[in-house]
This record gives C-alpha cells, structure tokens and sequence, in this order.
C-alpha cells in the first residue's frame, strides 16, 4: 500500500506516453510531480490533475459551460513560468477557445478551487504554439477556478 501513490503516478504517465504527442518526458513529469509534491489523477484523457481545494460542489460541464474566470500560472515542467496573472485581474475565457486541456481538467474544480492541471501537447498548443511557448511542450497550470457560467 506504501507504493500506491507512485503505481498511480506510473499508471497515469503510461496514459500520457499512449497519446499522439512525440513529447516523451516521463522522468520530466515525475520529476515535477515530486518536486511540487503533487497526488495526481488522470482523467483518462492524459491530462493529470492535482486538486488542491475542489471548492464548491457544483463544476463546470465541457459541453454546456460558456465562460471560466480564473487565475493562472502556466509553467513548464523545468519550473520556468510563461504566463503568470496571479497578482493581476483573474482572466476570464470562452471555453471555447480554450486548451482542450486546460477544458477538461477545469471540470475537476469548483468555485474557488484550486490546484495544477498537466497539460500533454496534443492537448496543449503542440506543435504550433503561439510565440513565446515551446513547441510540443507539457505545460502545468496552477489555477484558481473563480466562476463560470
């Protein structure tokens, strides 16, 4: 039972290498998984969420939410942070046009939850990221779901 954290940690990241993405940073997640001291899940999809607060019980659904507002910072697995507004105005988004990602680890939170959501790049920006973000990179998000309607 003492090893059950780290099958699941395993079993998760087996999930992830099965997706279409080329990125293969196995060690890097586990790595970052450890040292921020994260119990994850896996939604199946190969996003991995850490749930910190789950606040309220009522969540966002992907296919009948319009708007989130939250606030976020998106690092890389290395710690280096590419977006941060934190101590800004929370953002608030279509889902629509949101990560697929960043959607489906969403719907593990409530009002005022919190946590970090594991991106893989085939549900991330991939291969043709915006400037600025690393191609075919697994991206972390450290949020804080405010509202959504």
């Amino acid at each position: 039972m003492k090893f059950a954290p780290y099958l699941l940690i395993l079993m998760s990241i087996f999930c992830l290498s099965c997706t279409s993405s080329s990125d293969d940073n196995t060690n890097d997640i586990l790595a970052y998984v450890e040292a921020n001291k994260l119990t994850i899940t896996d939604t199946l999809s190969g996003v991995l969420v850490c749930v910190i607060n789950e606040g309220s019980l009522e969540k966002p659904k992907i296919d009948s939410t319009k708007s989130v507002t939250f606030t976020v910072v998106g690092e890389y697995l290395d710690g280096t942070i590419f977006d941060n507004n934190a101590s800004e105005n929370p953002t608030t988004i279509n889902v629509g046009v949101m990560l697929e990602g960043l959607r489906i680890g969403m719907t593990k939170f409530g009002r005022n939850g919190s946590g970090t959501i594991i991106v893989p790049p085939d549900l991330g920006f991939g291969g043709n990221p915006p400037r600025g973000i690393r191609p075919n990179a697994t991206l972390a998000f450290k949020i804080q779901l405010l509202d959504f309607k």
